[in-house]
């Protein structure tokens, strides 16, 4: 994180903040960028995927490298996240992580 509260996520990373901080990426290109946001958590997260599908890879030990798992381990890792500030998992509901899909 820089100084000036904004992370930068690289080619094949991700990362998550909460609000105030900003995350942003360079360079997309041909690469896509996938934001999730949870407003009662106050915490985003993106993954900035090179790759459409990890089915194909030989090597599978980044999943946010490729978009289909980078949504999976982003979605994990932003409960992961949330549930030691709830105390428990009886408090996650199905809404607390929602995913929109544009095609």
């Amino acid at each position: 994180m820089t100084d000036s509260g904004i992370i930068v996520v690289g080619i094949g990373a991700c990362a998550l903040a909460r609000s105030p901080v900003k995350i942003k990426t360079f360079g997309l290109g041909s690469c896509v960028s996938i934001t999730l946001y949870d407003r009662k958590e106050r915490m985003g997260g993106l993954v900035h995927a090179m790759l459409p599908s990890i089915n194909h890879a030989r090597i599978k030990d980044k999943p946010s490298k490729y978009a289909d798992s980078g949504i999976e381990y982003l979605a994990a890792e932003m409960v992961k996240k949330a549930l030691p500030e709830k105390g428990s998992k009886q408090n996650l509901s199905e809404e607390h992580i929602c995913l929109k899909t544009k095609i």
